[in-house]
């Protein structure tokens, strides 16, 4: 019996001990891909790109050959989310990306307040408009703009 009770706690440990060492990063990413299935956007996976500075991390991550998702972690927290857009042949995948940023960032209440500033700052965009931040959803402030190689969305929590 004794033996019994040592192996369900172990396996009580190994089953909890994942979550409990997930990084501040690795849930962002989890909790994007489990929104997914409402964008119809695609997976964040495999290894990203690491770029260190002095005051924060970027992990970049190749989304599709012209979407590109990059987390800001500042100390251990993730502190914005942008996607880049190389492509005028994947908008449709770049809104779908911005979305579910917005999904993980300010869950699904908030997340479905998401399309309309979303959509509306992207026809600014892509008319030449420049537009102001947004800070219409709580906690977060995000912005959509043209570039010279393409589309770029940032949310940053607010505060």
């Amino acid at each position: 019996m004794k033996a019994v009770s040592i192996i369900i706690a172990a396996a009580i440990i190994a089953t909890t001990t994942p979550a409990i060492a997930m990084s501040d990063l690795e849930y962002y990413v989890a909790d994007h891909n489990q929104y997914c299935y409402l964008t119809s956007a695609k997976e964040i996976t495999g290894t990203p790109e690491v770029d260190v500075s002095e005051q924060d991390t970027h992990y970049t991550y190749e989304v599709t050959k012209g979407i590109r998702c990059i987390y800001t972690v500042e100390g251990e927290s993730v502190t914005s989310y942008l996607c880049v857009c190389l492509s005028d042949s994947e908008i449709d995948e770049f809104l779908a990306q911005c979305v579910t940023g917005c999904y993980s960032f300010c869950g699904i209440d908030n997340g479905i307040n998401c399309y309309d500033p979303i959509l509306y700052r992207f026809l600014l965009a892509r008319g030449g408009h420049e537009s102001e931040a947004d800070f219409s959803l709580p906690g977060v402030a995000f912005s959509l703009s043209k570039a010279s190689f393409g589309y770029y969305f940032i949310l940053t929590k607010a505060g």
